[in-house]
């Protein structure tokens, strides 16, 4: 009974208890329903509605008509980089898929009222952040506002605008045609209807937009798929190390406000990777440590697989630097991923190694950096698949006289991948930071190149980075030469290390100086060690050229045309296919043609030359000093020697008879006689002469030595032949130019730059070219302006006007006493040439 009672009223307690809570419960969600019903969607969410999300560092919300972007508002102030690079191209003769046609641009975000507003940040001018200058550097150098949109909505965290004209519009920084550099060859007028934007990706770090623009070009169609990317900079920058102009490193130039010292001090950060040990504590001990970031490359599939391995090689090699400052697996390699949805080689988280099916024999390494410290943040290179044929002709111009295996019209595998190798290690050198050193290849005596003992050990040049190419000076007979570049050279670890190596002693860029001298000066009395920049014009430093080996032009050059010589012998036999046309023997007859080119302009630069340095206090160098007389004196009679000699061997009957006249002799010997009247020679023989009169080769003895070899024949009343005639028409009209002429243009101007490309004689792979800051080192003294100098007329002058006088009288008496009527006529009209020239002055 008491039981049942007890049960019935805990029983009765829970249904009591119940009943009121049941009730509260309905009368809430039936406040929700109506508060739903009558509260409105937020502006943003009604912006967004019917839009799909894309959630990364900036989410990104899309249909199929448009696209808005939520840009957080912690974003603002801050620094974000814009890249934009081709993907697809219809018209790859100015820029190629894979290609950066243009610089990032380093951009902050902020927005008031209505708009939201992008800034283009320039980091070119940079103030000591404890002066006093820096309020005042803050109101001089603030960020112009470049695009401008209307905000469509806002929250507490983000606001939403259309970026699409940013990324679909005719935008000079982001379009696919370059300026400023002489590859700029194409324009073109967008077509509205043709630009969309096609996908986009979000990340943590950055976001990507591809674009199709479409662009009428010179009157034809012209489709491109632009991928842009945007990534936010670390708040907190790498920390910079100072370039120096004694080694060589791509930089970024600042000009420095500081009010600890007397004005504006100009400096400049070197472009590197931000690597640091993984194991801190290990690397403090000594030991081989793995980098927090590895850098990456993923090597393009389309690359043929049989050069591949050779490739990865290549790129790989650059471990053995830095290891040798105590960094393990710091370079690594991937094939492109097959089944990566994700993966996207235009995606600036990604390094890669390009195939680009071109015509163009070239190949590049361009870097992406933070403009504010020099930190390269993605690399590539671009492989153009015609620069196989490049090599092929090198390597087979340069060393078919001693290898047989260059002989035939496709190499094996082993040797094209081995040359494939040698491009891969120069190009992933710049993707490090690195320039050319033009330099080191005039480090190894000539000789040393025909030892095995030394070629196995150094190859051609103590760089990968220099342009020195096989080994043209090794002679039938010698025996286990290596002909190649070496995998990398002593100067590539070198300067590695002085690029990467930690400073832990060192809070600042500051503090870093004193090391970094220290490790220059332990090496700067040693040739394999020195840095010489790539000069494209003005050029006086002869140790400081491309495709040249060896420390002796003259040498290296005699033993590089005695193979050629062979080589032109030997051409029918090694370059006819049975039953085929002679296009592979013209080809071959072209390249002798081209290398010889080069021999002869290798010692063209020694006349007129001065060696350039960059020295620091207490180094004991000098900024210059001019190549001796004799070594001088020495090139000149080699380039008028070979002058003489070219119709004797290079008009072949066994090759013209097949490939036609296809090389005029008379032009090639023209080119090389003007060569030596050019006005730098001029300029640099009177500047020695005003320098060092009793030890300098004078601008009156060049005269004297061309016109002695040119006249030769007619002083001594012989009848001189058709070549000789031809050469003595193109001695009139040079002296009679270098008469009248001023002193020319150093070619700054861009106009005067693109026409000084157009006609400069080399045929190089570009590599890194893409920038008209880069044809000189700013940071280097190593360099003449010639205008800035007077044109020493007062020197130039008389010996031309003496080489003229006597000349005339020459012609006078020689036009009278001719053994032929044809000869007699020759002299008569270069007589009365140089008549008219004498009375107008």
């Amino acid at each position: 009974m008491n039981l049942t009672l007890k049960s019935f009223t805990l029983l009765f307690s829970l249904l009591i208890c119940t009943l009121p809570i049941t009730g509260k419960s309905k009368k809430k969600n039936k406040d929700a329903e109506k508060t739903e019903l009558t509260t409105p969607k937020s502006s943003f969410d009604t912006a967004v509605g019917g839009y799909t999300a894309h959630r990364g560092t900036i989410d990104i919300y899309s249909k199929a008509d448009g696209y808005l972007f939520a840009i957080p508002k912690s974003l603002l102030g801050k620094d974000l980089l814009l890249t934009s690079r081709v993907s697809t191209t219809s018209d790859n003769s100015s820029t190629v898929a894979g290609e950066m046609p243009h610089s990032p641009v380093l951009i902050q975000f902020s927005s008031a009222g209505e708009r939201f507003y992008i800034h283009k940040k320039s980091t070119k001018n940079i103030c000591d952040p404890n002066s006093t200058l820096k309020a005042s550097f803050d109101r001089n150098f603030t960020a112009p506002i470049w695009k401008s949109y209307k905000i469509k909505a806002s929250n507490d965290s983000v606001i939403l605008v259309d970026l699409s004209p940013l990324f679909t519009g005719d935008v000079k920084e982001l379009n696919p045609f370059k300026t400023g550099v002489p590859q700029a060859t194409m324009s073109g007028s967008p077509i509205s209807d043709l630009c969309m934007i096609t996908g986009i990706k979000t990340f943590p770090k950055n976001v990507q937009i591809k674009s199709q623009l479409g662009y009428s070009s010179k009157g034809e169609p012209f489709t491109v798929t632009m991928t842009r990317n945007l990534i936010v900079l670390p708040e907190i920058p790498m920390r910079p190390r100072y370039a120096d102009p004694r080694i060589g490193y791509f930089d970024e130039k600042k000009e420095y406000f500081t009010d600890k010292e007397d004005g504006v001090v100009p400096v400049s950060y070197i472009k590197r990777w931000n690597l640091q040990p993984a194991d801190s504590a290990a690397y403090a001990r000594g030991e081989l440590t793995e980098v927090i970031k590895p850098i990456v490359f993923h090597i393009d599939t389309a690359i043929p697989r049989k050069w591949r391995p050779y490739i990865k090689e290549g790129v790989l090699e650059w471990n053995k630097a830095f290891e040798k400052i105590g960094y393990k697996n710091v370079i690594q390699v991937k094939d492109y991923p097959a089944n990566d949805p994700e993966f996207d080689p235009d995606d600036i988280r990604y390094n890669c190694y390009r195939m680009i099916t071109t015509n163009i024999e070239n190949s590049m390494g361009p870097s992406c950096s933070d403009p504010r410290t020099g930190e390269i943040i993605q690399g590539d290179v671009l492989f153009y698949f015609n620069s196989v044929k490049l090599l092929h002709n090198w390597r087979f111009v340069q060393t078919a006289a001693v290898d047989e295996k260059v002989r035939t019209r496709i190499f094996d595998d082993e040797l094209t991948g081995s040359s494939l190798r040698y491009v891969a290690t120069h190009e992933i050198g710049h993707t490090l930071g690195l320039l050319h050193n033009f330099r080191a290849s005039t480090a190894i005596p000539v000789d040393s190149l025909r030892s095995a003992s030394f070629t196995q050990k150094y190859g051609t040049t103590p760089s990968i980075m220099d342009y020195a190419r096989y080994n043209y000076v090794t002679q039938p007979g010698d025996k286990n030469i290596n002909l190649l570049p070496p995998p990398l050279g002593v100067y590539d670890a070198y300067a590695i290390a002085w690029g990467y190596r930690p400073i832990p002693s060192a809070a600042t860029p500051e503090d870093e100086l004193t090391t970094l001298n220290q490790w220059i000066r332990e090496k700067e009395h040693d040739p394999m060690y020195l840095y010489g920049q790539q000069y494209f014009f003005n050029s006086v430093d002869p140790t400081c050229q491309s495709e040249d080996l060896g420390n002796d032009a003259v040498k290296a050059g005699e033993y590089g045309i005695k193979n050629l010589k062979l080589i032109m012998s030997k051409l029918p036999q090694w370059c006819v296919d049975p039953n085929k046309d002679y296009k592979r023997l013209q080809d071959a007859y072209t390249e002798v043609v081209e290398q010889l080119k080069r021999y002869v302009y290798h010692a063209v630069m020694y006349v007129g030359s001065i060696y350039m340095d960059d020295p620091v206090a207490g180094d004991g160098r000098t900024n210059y000093h001019f190549i001796d007389r004799k070594t001088q004196l020495n090139a000149l009679r080699f380039v008028l020697k070979n002058i003489a000699d070219l119709p004797n061997w290079l008009l072949n009957k066994e090759v013209t008879n097949k490939t036609g006249l296809i090389i005029s002799v008379p032009d090639l010997q023209a080119r090389f006689l003007k060569s030596l009247f050019a006005g730098p020679v001029a300029t640099a023989l009177s500047l020695f002469e005003q320098m060092e009169p009793t030890k300098a080769l004078t601008y009156q003895t060049l005269m004297d030595e061309i016109y002695n070899f040119v006249w030769a024949k007619s002083l001594k009343g012989a009848t001189p032949d058709f070549y000789e005639r031809q050469l003595q028409v193109v001695y009139v009209s040079s002296l009679l130019r270098a008469l009248s002429a001023k002193q020319g243009s150093r070619l700054s101007s861009m106009s005067a730059l693109k026409e000084g490309l157009k006609s400069f004689d080399h045929n190089s792979i570009s590599c890194h070219v893409a920038s008209v800051n880069h044809y000189t080192d700013e940071r280097s003294t190593a360099f003449f302006d010639f205008n800035s100098m007077e044109d020493f007329r007062a020197i130039k002058n008389p010996a031309n006007q003496v080489k003229a006088t006597e000349l005339f009288k020459l012609l006078a008496r020689l036009r009278l006493s001719a053994p032929s009527k044809t000869l007699k006529a020759h002299y008569d009209v270069l007589y009365r040439e140089l008549k008219t020239a004498l009375n107008e002055k």
